[in-house]
């Protein structure tokens, strides 16, 4: 007997010497029967005074982090995360799931919000997602798009901005930034950005984004730069068809259409089904052709007006060269109707060219489905 009583003396003994193990604090009992019963208010209450009075209570922090997403304190919920992970690696995998799921819930109700035009609670879920996994960027990527929605410009860039702090060689996102600074006339912000696109973009990028910077320039009133600009990227991608579509497009906005029919064609034996490329060939021709037109009635004008006998070969030899050109815009222009139908301006211009080139007929049913698509 005696010796059976000191065994039990001898295991009361550690139970004595290692409390820790078998017992708990009164504020840790008392969280997590509350949180069994549901009782979240009143677990969050104690498992908080849990912590002040062990703060470095990594299972606490856990459980708390726990309760905190429950109730939708996200930020709360990562802080206590943190917290414990900084105190003990023991709910690591536990911590893990928990953000995991809380990162798809938010992100997800964020996307359903936002295509349901719903913008406050797509900002909200997106918002929280971008608490919980601070280095997913498309968290940043949607809290964008919805700020554009709301026409909230400087959220926009500052989520872009934060997203480039995440990931620099972002280059579609310097892209898009100098996108909206080019829209708000701001041509030396878009031009910066653009160039740190460039040197952050892979070669096979390269070449549209050196055509966005020669557009920049050129509308910074810098027309010898944008042109350096595209010659020297055509000289590293001789034949790019972005390259020789941009550079243009640049002729095109100075009126130079013969250098842009003879870029844009270039583009045409590469991509001969180009919409934008067959429009804007069939438009330079019609262009040309009507410059060559003024220029034979303003000889006649000032010859009227000067009482003289007009240079009858010289106007008829414009006006052959601008029957020339009409002629020649109508392919292009044909192409352009059969490739997008429902394009009324190239219904138009394809209504003027046969107006031009003597076809009055088809003039009248071309300008008929412009103009009845413009009402749709």
């Amino acid at each position: 007997m005696k010796r059976f009583i000191s065994v039990l003396a001898g295991v009361m003994a550690v139970a004595m010497f290692t409390p820790g193990i078998f017992a708990q604090s009164v504020e840790m009992n008392s969280a997590k029967l509350y949180k069994r019963q549901g009782e979240i208010d009143k677990a969050i209450e104690w498992f908080e005074k849990a912590i002040a009075k062990k703060p470095e209570n990594a299972e606490a922090h856990f459980m708390l982090g726990e309760l905190y997403g429950q109730t939708g304190r996200i930020q709360d919920m990562v802080r206590e995360f943190d917290t414990s992970l900084s105190h003990s690696k023991k709910y690591e995998k536990e911590i893990f799931v928990y953000r995991q799921k809380y990162f798809a819930d938010n992100f997800n109700a964020g996307v359903k919000a936002a295509n349901e035009e719903n913008y406050s609670a797509a900002l909200q879920g997106f918002t929280n997602a971008r608490i919980i996994e601070p280095e997913q960027i498309d968290s940043y990527k949607n809290l964008a798009f919805v700020y554009m929605r709301m026409d909230s410009i400087p959220a926009v860039l500052r989520s872009y901005q934060e997203l480039l702090a995440i990931k620099p060689d972002d280059y579609e996102t310097y892209m898009t930034m100098a996108s909206i600074h080019n829209q708000r006339q701001e041509y030396e912000k878009s031009a910066e950005l653009l160039q740190k696109a460039v040197a952050a973009a892979p070669d096979s990028a390269r070449p549209r984004i050196i055509g966005d910077l020669g557009i920049t320039y050129d509308m910074m009133g810098k027309p010898e730069l944008a042109m350096k600009t595209y010659q020297d990227a055509l000289k590293m991608n001789p034949g790019n068809k972005d390259l020789l579509f941009n550079l243009g497009r640049l002729y095109l906005m100075r009126d130079d259409y013969p250098n842009a029919i003879s870029l844009l064609t270039e583009v045409l034996k590469q991509n001969p089904e180009d919409f934008e490329v067959n429009y804007n060939v069939g438009l330079s021709y019609l262009k040309i052709g009507e410059r060559l037109d003024k220029r034979a009635r303003e000889i006649e004008d000032e010859a009227m007006a000067a009482k003289k006998k007009p240079n009858t070969a010289r106007i008829d030899s414009l006006r052959q060269a601008a029957n020339a050109n009409f002629n020649g815009a109508m392919p292009y222009l044909k192409k352009a109707v059969e490739l997008k139908p429902d394009q009324g301006s190239a219904w138009h211009n394809l209504g003027v060219g046969y107006m031009r080139a003597g076809d009055q007929e088809k003039a009248k049913e071309a300008f008929a489905k412009s103009e009845a698509l413009e009402k749709n």
